[in-house]
């Protein structure tokens, strides 16, 4: 190979590198990973803890239609879940934040373990049955449902077709 190919190919990758670092640096971020905090109940927001079941809606297993296309401020922004282990938000409780449309899986100390929900006044969550990694955060009649503020106190009595079908069985979430 002569001295001038040798040279040119060395200049194309330098070229080829430095483009990559200036795309890689223009990029978007992508969303964040989840960030949990455990809360004491009191920690929780009153209108939470002292809010009745709403009544079950069998056609809200779908989360309202958005633009495909999420902003920069929308993935900055963060969502916030309160998903406790026992009715009316006591018992050991947590606080979920993470960005839009991000499928959560629930952490090992609360999957399957919920008795309480509650998403924060500017979400609207759809909760899952379904582990993410096997699907979870699907919308279906069958293992999912949405629900904004105040959530479900009281997972026990709440749910179709029977009451407690929800109760200690969600694994994982999604909200906007």
């Amino acid at each position: 190979m002569s001295t001038k190919m040798i040279l040119f190919l060395t200049y194309t990758a330098l070229l080829c590198l430095r483009f990559a670092s200036l795309v890689q640096a223009a990029a978007i971020p992508g969303p964040s990973q989840v960030e949990i905090r455990e809360v004491s109940p009191d920690q929780i927001p009153l209108r939470l803890r002292t809010a009745k079941n709403p009544a079950f809606d069998v056609l809200a297993y779908k989360l309202p239609e958005v633009s495909s296309r999420i902003s920069v401020t929308d993935q900055h922004r963060r969502l916030g879940v309160y998903i406790c282990r026992d009715p009316f938000f006591s018992g050991r409780c947590f606080h979920f934040f993470t960005s839009p449309h991000t499928c959560i899986q629930l952490d090992p100390e609360i999957n399957d373990q919920a008795s309480s929900i509650g998403p924060d006044d500017n979400a609207v969550c759809l909760f899952s049955m379904v582990y993410h990694s096997f699907g979870g955060c699907r919308e279906g009649r069958q293992n999912s449902f949405v629900i904004s503020t105040p959530g479900v106190p009281d997972l026990r009595e709440w749910g179709y077709p029977e009451n407690g079908i929800w109760n200690k069985d969600i694994s994982s979430y999604r909200c906007q």
